[in-house]
């Protein structure tokens, strides 16, 4: 429902814990939106950067870079 709304999501890795998830976001810091759904709970592997903005921590990605596991 988060994404479909718009908001982004956390990327989680298989040991982060809930503060250690960032947000997941396109490389432009905006959220995925529906593009991102069909991937939604699978693993999957990624190529981004990590980006600190203030106390918040994204993880920034093109949709295309997501591979499905």
């Amino acid at each position: 429902l988060c994404a479909r709304g718009g908001l982004p999501l956390a990327f989680c890795t298989e040991n982060c814990g809930v503060s250690e998830a960032p947000l997941f976001l396109d490389e432009r810091g905006h959220p995925h939106a529906r593009a991102i759904l069909r991937y939604v709970a699978d693993p999957v592997f990624v190529i981004g950067r990590r980006v600190q903005v203030g106390d918040v921590t994204q993880f920034r990605a093109s949709i295309a870079s997501v591979v499905r596991l």
